[in-house]
């Protein structure tokens, strides 16, 4: 096996790079002076003319004023640094980017018919037509079906920003607010990007270049054999149901778009697979496993997936079962791993794409890509990057481990990593129990070290200690497994309990579908709740146990569970509550609610509907 070692040593920021970065600018008087982004009018007639094209402008038109705020068509503004400095077009500012520049909102819908902005706009962006080569003609002499592609094109010289976002919340007021977040805006950035919000209620805006986007669709292209026809059936204002489209018009086909309106239907997936010439070119698709799960309980949507050259699982953790279940009816299933700051999946089937290199220091996943994001805007620096030995590594929230084929090298890499500095969390495959914010947990309690202690040293702002590491790439014989997030985890009477850990454990012990959350309690301080989804019951615990579903209830089920956990788990691991909901709350982007599931549990907690030993 091909090792590689990187030198992981403190990072130093000179003060020049700290300006380039935050756009501050050192005064005459020896001061700091930010360059804050202000709204301007449109900078020439040609320009107002082609945002009037594409967004009517309603602040002077004499419209009611209560019509903006419920107004979800697109929406144009135009941005410019350096405040009272007017630039005329292609003129560069002193750091290179030109001003002003549009902020497009392209309004995105479940019904891909009334999102043609969105698809323009992408396709302009990324089919490798030389769209900006073509000539700029007057809008009046341009016939209205192709006026919004001509009024794009003008724009193209002023270097547009495309923002997808949500028809149904696309107002001017509230554009504006999103406007009014960005801090930055890097000559680079070509797209802006919501991030899920599992982490930040409202999510977290992402730049992106053309050029990550393009390397991107590079890798996967590379990695799955080639260009083919992309097949949409995730939200298109999240990364990855965005990709879908992005690399297909970046591999010069048109997508096959399906309408959601109502939620995922699987007949109008068949339909959409049925529906495409058997040309010989590969069909891709992209699932949640949510999606996969019920296309898998269908038969016939299950023989159309057998159309596809591959399918791209991700956005939220697939079960082994699942997987396997998939796989065992001839679906080439493939796991993603990535996330809004990294385009979407960089690792596949736990393998980097080409030009990815992955690394776990301290049980955190860091990544070095060329699909990287240029930034978060609303932010005035980015710790979360750093640069290593001339590389740029993104330090993800998210634990993993690296596991290696090969059974002599994983016993000599884990006795290198543990011993002395510790600085690693590699580990063999054959680790009985890996928590991802304490290293490893042993059935009995540690003599020297609690499992606080440990993950205090797994502080998210901590940058890695010096020593070596090792690190991957799609030539290594390893692959990164993903354990979950750093901050799934409650404290409970002192311990911490690492809530994928336990997933994973009560899926071995033939509870899938389970989720966990912390309750809060007097004696504990929290303590660990099995939430239970009705849907999923006969799937799992009722299938895996016998359990009566008739006399189904909370105590029962957090019974069977503790009973299957023990001896698999510390005491401190076992649940000791439990709760049944209707369904689990999903995010537009298909993950789990995990904030309001814990909303959800509370509330059976306070009426008294869950069960607590």
């Amino acid at each position: 096996m091909q090792k590689k070692k990187l030198f992981w040593r403190a990072w130093s920021v000179t003060t020049a790079s700290v300006m380039a970065d935050t756009g501050d600018r050192l005064g005459a008087d020896g001061y700091f002076r930010r360059l804050t982004l202000r709204i301007v009018p449109p900078p020439s007639a040609e320009a107002q003319a082609a945002s009037e094209v594409l967004a009517v402008q309603t602040g002077n038109a004499g419209k009611d004023s209560r019509m903006e705020e419920t107004e979800n068509s697109p929406q144009i503004i135009w941005l410019q640094s350096e405040p009272g400095v007017e630039k005329k077009l292609g003129e560069k500012t002193e750091d290179g980017a030109p001003w002003p520049r549009p902020l497009i909102f392209l309004p995105v819908s479940d019904n891909p018919a009334g999102d043609t902005l969105f698809f323009t706009a992408l396709r302009a962006a990324l089919w490798p037509d030389k769209f900006t080569s073509l000539p700029t003609i007057g809008l009046s002499a341009v016939a209205g079906p192709a006026k919004p592609f001509f009024a794009l094109r003008i724009l193209a010289d002023y270097r547009p920003i495309f923002f997808p976002a949500r028809a149904e919340r696309l107002s001017r007021s509230w554009a504006r607010e999103q406007a009014l977040r960005l801090q930055r805006l890097p000559e680079q950035v070509s797209f802006i990007l919501s991030t899920s919000g599992s982490t930040k209620p409202g999510g977290r805006l992402v730049g992106l270049s053309l050029a990550a986007l393009r390397a991107s669709h590079q890798a996967t292209a590379q990695r799955l054999g080639g260009n083919g026809i992309w097949v949409s059936a995730l939200p298109r204002d999240h990364i990855a149901g965005f990709q879908v489209i992005a690399r297909a018009y970046a591999g010069g086909t048109e997508p096959v778009t399906i309408d959601m309106t109502g939620g995922f239907k699987l007949s109008r997936l068949r339909e959409a697979l049925q529906n495409i010439p058997s040309a010989g070119v590969p069909i891709y698709l992209s699932l949640v496993p949510t999606q996969l799960t019920r296309a898998l309980a269908d038969s016939e949507t299950l023989t159309a997936l057998r159309l596809c050259s591959t399918i791209l699982v991700g956005g939220a953790r697939i079960s082994p079962s699942l997987l396997a279940a998939g796989r065992e009816q001839g679906l080439n299933l493939v796991t993603t791993y990535g996330m809004t700051e990294t385009c979407g999946g960089c690792v596949y089937d736990g393998v980097p794409l080409p030009g990815v290199k992955v690394a776990v220091n301290e049980g955190r996943i860091w990544l070095a890509t060329p699909t990287l994001m240029s930034g978060y805007l609303e932010a005035a620096s980015d710790p979360e990057i750093q640069v290593f030995e001339g590389e740029t590594w993104l330090a993800t929230n998210d634990a993993g481990r690296i596991i290696f084929e090969d059974e002599e090298t994983s016993a000599r890499t884990e006795d290198d990593a543990l011993s002395g500095s510790e600085s690693s969390n590699l580990q063999t495959p054959s680790s009985p129990l890996t928590d991802p914010t304490s290293r490893q947990i042993q059935l009995e309690a540690s003599e020297n070290l609690s499992l606080a202690q440990r993950s205090a040293d797994l502080s998210p702002n901590k940058p890695p200690r010096e020593g070596t590491i090792d690190i991957i790439d799609s030539s290594s014989s390893a692959r990164l497994e993903v354990l979950g997030r750093l901050d799934d985890t409650i404290i409970s009477g002192g311990e911490n309990i690492s809530l994928p850990l336990v997933a994973r454990a009560a899926e071995d012990a033939g509870f899938a579908g389970i989720e966990f959350c912390g309750l809060p309690d007097e004696e504990w301080g929290q303590v660990l709740c099995a939430v239970f989804a009705k849907p999923t019951l006969a799937d799992s615990a009722l299938a895996s146990h016998d359990l009566d579903s008739e006399n189904l209830d909370p105590a029962h089920l957090g019974s069977q569970l503790r009973a299957a956990l023990r001896g698999s788990l510390p005491a401190s691991h076992l649940p000791r509550a439990a709760a049944i909901v209707s369904n689990f709350p999903l995010l537009p982007s298909g993950k789990l609610d995990r904030r309001a599931l814990q909303e959800s549990t509370r509330s059976l907690d306070k009426e008294n509907r869950t069960w607590r030993k």
